[in-house]
Protein backbone atom coordinates (compact mmCIF):
# COMPACT_ATOMS: atom_id res chain seq x y z
CA UNK A 1 0.00 0.00 0.00
CA UNK A 2 1.42 3.57 -0.40
CA UNK A 3 2.20 5.72 2.16
CA UNK A 4 -0.22 8.92 2.22
CA UNK A 5 1.86 12.03 0.81
CA UNK A 6 0.67 15.20 2.41
CA UNK A 7 1.05 18.58 0.83
CA UNK A 8 4.07 19.53 3.03
CA UNK A 9 6.12 16.89 1.65
CA UNK A 10 4.86 17.61 -1.40
CA UNK A 11 6.29 21.62 -0.73
CA UNK A 12 9.34 20.38 1.09
CA UNK A 13 10.23 18.30 -1.79
CA UNK A 14 9.48 20.81 -4.59
CA UNK A 15 11.69 23.47 -2.47
CA UNK A 16 14.51 21.43 -2.42
CA UNK A 17 14.49 20.70 -6.53
CA UNK A 18 13.57 24.18 -7.49
CA UNK A 19 16.36 25.97 -5.22
CA UNK A 20 18.68 23.28 -6.83
CA UNK A 21 17.89 23.48 -10.30
CA UNK A 22 15.86 26.33 -10.83
CA UNK A 23 12.02 26.64 -10.97
CA UNK A 24 11.96 26.65 -14.52
CA UNK A 25 13.96 23.70 -15.40
CA UNK A 26 12.22 21.04 -12.52
CA UNK A 27 9.15 19.81 -14.15
CA UNK A 28 5.87 18.53 -12.75
CA UNK A 29 6.62 15.01 -13.51
CA UNK A 30 9.83 14.90 -11.92
CA UNK A 31 8.09 16.00 -8.65
CA UNK A 32 5.91 13.27 -8.73
CA UNK A 33 8.57 10.67 -9.83
CA UNK A 34 10.49 12.26 -6.81
CA UNK A 35 7.87 11.37 -4.20
CA UNK A 36 6.53 8.31 -5.72
CA UNK A 37 2.92 9.49 -6.88
CA UNK A 38 1.16 10.16 -10.03
CA UNK A 39 0.84 13.49 -11.64
CA UNK A 40 -2.88 13.72 -11.04
CA UNK A 41 -2.66 12.54 -7.73
CA UNK A 42 0.25 15.37 -7.38
CA UNK A 43 -2.55 17.96 -9.22
CA UNK A 44 -5.19 16.87 -6.81
CA UNK A 45 -3.13 18.78 -4.11
CA UNK A 46 -2.21 21.97 -5.97
CA UNK A 47 -3.63 22.35 -9.41
CA UNK A 48 -0.69 23.82 -11.22
CA UNK A 49 2.82 24.20 -10.96
CA UNK A 50 2.72 27.79 -10.46
CA UNK A 51 0.24 26.82 -7.55
CA UNK A 52 2.83 24.55 -6.07
CA UNK A 53 5.69 27.01 -6.53
CA UNK A 54 3.45 29.90 -4.82
CA UNK A 55 2.85 27.28 -1.81
CA UNK A 56 6.81 26.85 -1.23
CA UNK A 57 7.61 30.57 -1.51
CA UNK A 58 4.78 31.10 1.25
CA UNK A 59 6.02 28.83 3.84
CA UNK A 60 9.62 30.05 3.23
CA UNK A 61 8.62 33.32 3.88
CA UNK A 62 6.67 32.68 7.04
CA UNK A 63 10.39 30.96 7.91
CA UNK A 64 11.80 33.54 7.42
CA UNK A 65 10.22 35.97 9.01
CA UNK A 66 9.94 34.11 12.37
CA UNK A 67 13.72 33.84 11.81
CA UNK A 68 14.36 37.48 11.62
CA UNK A 69 12.32 37.93 14.70
CA UNK A 70 14.11 35.47 16.92
CA UNK A 71 17.29 37.41 15.81
CA UNK A 72 15.48 40.94 16.77
CA UNK A 73 14.95 39.73 20.08
CA UNK A 74 18.06 38.04 20.56
CA UNK A 75 20.84 41.03 19.37
CA UNK A 76 17.94 43.47 20.46
CA UNK A 77 20.38 45.16 22.87
CA UNK A 78 23.61 45.55 19.97
CA UNK A 79 22.13 47.05 17.15
CA UNK A 80 25.44 46.47 14.91
CA UNK A 81 25.32 42.85 15.66
CA UNK A 82 21.87 42.80 15.00
CA UNK A 83 22.60 44.61 11.53
CA UNK A 84 25.37 42.05 11.19
CA UNK A 85 23.16 38.92 11.67
CA UNK A 86 20.23 39.91 9.65
CA UNK A 87 22.48 41.04 6.52
CA UNK A 88 24.05 37.30 7.40
CA UNK A 89 20.71 35.63 7.36
CA UNK A 90 20.06 37.63 4.13
CA UNK A 91 23.25 36.07 2.51
CA UNK A 92 22.67 32.92 3.83
CA UNK A 93 18.97 32.80 1.87
CA UNK A 94 20.79 33.90 -1.05
CA UNK A 95 23.34 31.62 -1.12
CA UNK A 96 21.29 28.65 0.04
CA UNK A 97 20.09 28.48 -3.58
CA UNK A 98 21.01 28.10 -7.04
CA UNK A 99 21.78 31.24 -8.99
CA UNK A 100 18.91 29.87 -11.53
CA UNK A 101 16.53 29.66 -8.88
CA UNK A 102 17.32 33.45 -8.12
CA UNK A 103 16.75 34.12 -11.70
CA UNK A 104 13.90 32.81 -12.34
CA UNK A 105 12.20 34.78 -9.55
CA UNK A 106 13.53 38.11 -10.83
CA UNK A 107 12.88 37.08 -14.49
CA UNK A 108 9.43 35.15 -14.40
CA UNK A 109 6.57 36.87 -14.35
CA UNK A 110 3.96 34.42 -12.69
CA UNK A 111 6.45 35.29 -9.37
CA UNK A 112 7.20 38.96 -9.55
CA UNK A 113 4.86 39.79 -6.80
CA UNK A 114 6.63 37.17 -4.42
CA UNK A 115 9.89 38.51 -5.44
CA UNK A 116 9.34 42.05 -5.17
CA UNK A 117 7.48 41.20 -1.44
CA UNK A 118 11.05 39.53 -0.63
CA UNK A 119 12.99 42.78 -1.94
CA UNK A 120 10.37 45.01 0.26
CA UNK A 121 10.50 42.49 3.26
CA UNK A 122 14.64 42.39 3.12
CA UNK A 123 14.74 46.75 2.69
CA UNK A 124 12.23 47.28 5.92
CA UNK A 125 14.32 44.54 8.24
CA UNK A 126 17.98 45.96 6.77
CA UNK A 127 16.53 49.40 7.05
CA UNK A 128 15.48 49.18 10.24
CA UNK A 129 18.38 47.65 11.38
CA UNK A 130 20.84 50.57 9.66
CA UNK A 131 18.36 53.28 11.68
CA UNK A 132 19.17 51.03 14.62
CA UNK A 133 22.57 51.37 14.34
CA UNK A 134 22.56 55.29 13.50
CA UNK A 135 20.34 56.28 16.45
CA UNK A 136 23.07 54.57 18.46
CA UNK A 137 26.03 56.37 17.71
CA UNK A 138 27.59 53.30 15.51
CA UNK A 139 27.10 54.89 12.46
CA UNK A 140 27.27 58.22 11.19
CA UNK A 141 24.39 60.64 12.06
CA UNK A 142 24.48 61.48 7.79
CA UNK A 143 23.93 58.00 6.44
CA UNK A 144 20.77 57.33 4.35
CA UNK A 145 19.36 54.46 5.77
CA UNK A 146 17.29 53.72 2.36
CA UNK A 147 20.26 54.61 -0.12
CA UNK A 148 22.76 52.39 1.84
CA UNK A 149 20.10 49.41 2.57
CA UNK A 150 19.16 49.71 -1.56
CA UNK A 151 22.93 49.79 -2.84
CA UNK A 152 24.04 46.99 -0.15
CA UNK A 153 20.99 44.82 -1.76
CA UNK A 154 21.17 45.56 -4.81
CA UNK A 155 24.83 44.87 -4.77
CA UNK A 156 24.56 41.58 -2.95
CA UNK A 157 21.99 40.45 -5.26
CA UNK A 158 23.99 40.94 -8.59
CA UNK A 159 26.70 39.49 -7.25
CA UNK A 160 25.67 36.38 -6.49
CA UNK A 161 24.22 35.71 -9.72
CA UNK A 162 27.40 36.80 -11.61
CA UNK A 163 29.23 34.02 -9.32
CA UNK A 164 30.85 35.90 -6.00
CA UNK A 165 31.77 34.19 -2.76
CA UNK A 166 30.02 34.71 0.21
CA UNK A 167 33.38 35.34 1.58
CA UNK A 168 33.76 37.84 -0.58
CA UNK A 169 30.40 39.38 -0.16
CA UNK A 170 30.71 39.17 3.70
CA UNK A 171 34.02 41.17 3.33
CA UNK A 172 32.23 43.98 0.86
CA UNK A 173 29.68 44.30 3.81
CA UNK A 174 31.88 44.90 6.11
CA UNK A 175 33.92 47.11 4.02
CA UNK A 176 30.58 49.81 3.61
CA UNK A 177 29.67 49.43 6.92
CA UNK A 178 33.04 50.65 8.43
CA UNK A 179 32.57 53.21 5.83
CA UNK A 180 29.63 54.40 7.47
CA UNK A 181 30.59 53.88 10.44
CA UNK A 182 31.75 56.58 13.94
CA UNK A 183 34.80 55.54 15.69
CA UNK A 184 32.58 53.70 18.02
CA UNK A 185 31.13 51.58 15.33
CA UNK A 186 34.11 50.99 13.66
CA UNK A 187 35.79 49.09 17.02
CA UNK A 188 32.26 47.44 17.29
CA UNK A 189 33.06 46.38 14.13
CA UNK A 190 36.12 45.41 13.88
CA UNK A 191 35.58 43.35 17.94
CA UNK A 192 32.75 41.55 16.59
CA UNK A 193 34.84 40.53 13.49
CA UNK A 194 38.09 39.35 15.20
CA UNK A 195 34.94 37.37 17.67
CA UNK A 196 32.87 36.14 15.08
CA UNK A 197 34.99 36.14 11.64
CA UNK A 198 31.65 35.08 9.94
CA UNK A 199 29.45 37.29 11.56
CA UNK A 200 27.73 38.44 8.32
Amino acid sequence: MKRRVRKEDVIRTTWQLITRHGIRAVRVDEIAQCLGMSKRTLYELFPDKTNLIAACLEQTSRQQKEKITQLREEYSGDPLQKLFRIIGKYLGDIYLVDCEFLSDMKEKSDFTEAYNNDGRFWREEIGSAVQSAIDSGNLLADVNPTALTDRLLSSLFESRLRGVSRREQQQFCRAILRGCATRQGIERIDRLHESDPDIV
